[in-house]
Order: C-alpha cells, then sequence, then structure tokens
C-alpha cells in the first residue's frame, strides 16, 4: 500500500480508539485468508478476532512487522467510545440516509470516512452502556449501527474493489458529535429480526456471505 497502514493505526491508538490488523487482497485478486467462503479484506487476522483488539503501540507495531500487508479495523462500542453509521450504497442506504434527514433534520457535524466500496462511515460519541449493533434498522435499508461488538475497516485499507477508505472528515481534528438520540430511538425499536448478530469473519446480511 501507498500509505502506511501502520502509521495510521498507532494514530487511532494513540487517540484512545482500539485497532486490528484485518486481511487484504493479494497480488491475484483474492483474499489472503485463502479461503473463498469469507468476507475479502475484511475480517481479522487474528485468532480470536475482536477480543484480540488492542490500543498498545508495541503490540500494534508487532501486528504490521507480521502482516505488512493488513488493513486496519477500528473496534467500535464503548472500548473506543464510538458509535459508526454505516452507509451502504449497495442496499440504498444514501436514499435510506436522505429519508432518515427529511425525518430527523440533518446530521451534525462529525468524522466521517468513505469506505472503499463508495458508501460512508459516519462516527459519533458513544453515549455509555450498551449500543447494540443493527442492520437495516427500523426499515433504513443500507444505514447500519456499528456499535458495541462491532468494527469498521478503516483508512488507509483497500476494499476488494480496489477502492481506498479515506477521511472525509478526519478525526482528532473535528470533534464527535453526540449520538443522535433520534438514531438511538430507531436502533432501539428496531425489529428484533433485523439485530445484526455481526460475526467477526465480516458484518454482513443474511444471506451474503458468498458475494
Amino acid at each position: 500500500m501507498a500509505k502506511s497502514v501502520l502509521a495510521y493505526a498507532r494514530r487511532y491508538a494513540g487517540g484512545g480508539w482500539t485497532v486490528l490488523p484485518l486481511h487484504s487482497m493479494d497480488e491475484d485478486g483474492k483474499c489472503t485468508c485463502g479461503e473463498g467462503d469469507c468476507s475479502p479484506a475484511k475480517h481479522p487476522l487474528t485468532v480470536s478476532g475482536l477480543k484480540d483488539g488492542s490500543a498498545d503501540l508495541e503490540q500494534i507495531d508487532r501486528w504490521w512487522a507480521q502482516w505488512p500487508y493488513a488493513n486496519v479495523g477500528i473496534v467500535t462500542g464503548i472500548i473506543s467510545g464510538l458509535v459508526v453509521l454505516d452507509v451502504d450504497p449497495r442496499h440504498g442506504g444514501v436514499e435510506s440516509l436522505n429519508r432518515l434527514e427529511e425525518k430527523i433534520g440533518n446530521l451534525p457535524t462529525t468524522v466521517k470516512a468513505l469506505t472503499g466500496s463508495g458508501g460512508f462511515h459516519i462516527f459519533f460519541q458513544h453515549p455509555g452502556g450498551t449500543v447494540r449493533n443493527a442492520v437495516g434498522m427500523a426499515g433504513y435499508l443500507g444505514l447500519d449501527i456499528r456499535g458495541d461488538g462491532g468494527y469498521v475497516v478503516a483508512a488507509p485499507s483497500i476494499h476488494q474493489t480496489g477502492g481506498e477508505y479515506k477521511w472525509l472528515v478526519p478525526p482528532f481534528v473535528t470533534e464527535l458529535a453526540p449520538y443522535p438520540p433520534e438514531i438511538a430511538a430507531l436502533t432501539t425499536n428496531t425489529d428484533s429480526s433485523r439485530i445484526a448478530t455481526l460475526q467477526e469473519e465480516g458484518q454482513i446480511y443474511s444471506g451474503e456471505r458468498n458475494q
């Protein structure tokens, strides 16, 4: 990678965020895990996945010395003080975000990233307690919540399509906005069948693991 993922990982950890190394794509366009049934370039390299997440700089240095090709993930939830709204354009996320803002007003200015697939990660302060992960919250398809027990792929990781994750509103420069109570209410009221049991090998929609 042209940009030093290690440098980014160290910066995130220095700001108090927990990180972990993720698989990436190899020169043949395949996930470095070597498996065909995975979430390519998104799932953890470590044995215990999210449980191995760390903000210890020496541990982070050891990881990228062992896996210099690794993408980087940020563990969400109270451990990092983060809740992330994941806007997935493949499932109508941009349209759903427009509908959501028509209902609750424009989201506050906060840290924001462009994902490798052309979507967005919108970062908020964790409100305390437990924030559950959710997929397609309350009928807003393509709007997912990454809270406790979740993670997001972060810049400058490379998506399986070759797209780069980039900061649009960078962290530690812009203050994180509080988690909007309107979104929290929607997540709380989300039908239990839509709550994601997010697997550590990749936070995926039911029936889409092969895709």
